[in-house]
């Protein structure tokens, strides 16, 4: 997060959690953004 306060910039920073943390709403890997997951009986296998 210190590179966000650094910055006057929009800057990207990603996040990496585990499967089992269950955060939601989430893009799966190869998705598009209107492929959004809401629900967690979503297999994202």
């Amino acid at each position: 997060m210190e590179a966000k306060c650094e910055r006057k910039v929009p800057v990207v920073i990603e996040f990496i959690i585990g499967r089992e943390e269950n955060v939601l709403p989430i893009v799966p890997p190869g998705k598009g953004i209107g492929e959004m997951v809401f629900d967690t009986r979503y297999n994202l296998c």
